[in-house]
């Protein structure tokens, strides 16, 4: 099965980074904790922790092997798009308490809109 996430944190790299069959092959012990959000589940934010620098391991778009190493917003964005792959969101990062409130508070705001996405399961999708 092919795995694929594309990454574009801006200017500061040639965007956009596409990775297919990532790994994260390697961690820093150091983690940094920032405000993450998503297009899944639009107008939801929340603190998570994450690896200040990580090492990828992926396929190339001609099916090439190669290496790269990110640091702060992009290492974020870089793993924010593996859980996705993994079927994990950042919801499933927080506590149980804080992603209850979050979208508890969340729903409110919605009732009586339409849309896509009415509900999200508090549940994490799986064991961090």
């Amino acid at each position: 099965a092919r795995r694929v996430a594309v990454v574009d944190v801006g200017d500061e790299d040639p965007p956009p980074l596409a990775l297919i069959n990532p790994m994260i092959v390697e961690r820093s012990e150091e983690e940094e904790t920032a405000e993450e959000g998503c297009l899944s589940i639009p107008d939801i934010f929340g603190d998570v922790e994450r690896s200040a620098r990580i090492v990828v391991e992926a396929l190339d778009g001609s099916g090439k092997r190669f290496r790269v190493e990110a640091k702060g917003y992009k290492a974020r964005a870089i793993q924010h798009e593996i859980d996705h792959l993994d079927g994990i969101l950042f919801l499933d990062h927080l506590s149980a308490v804080k992603r209850n409130l979050l979208l508890s508070k969340w729903k409110k705001s919605r009732k009586g809109q339409k849309g896509y996405l009415k509900e999200v399961t508090p549940e994490p999708a799986g064991e961090l």
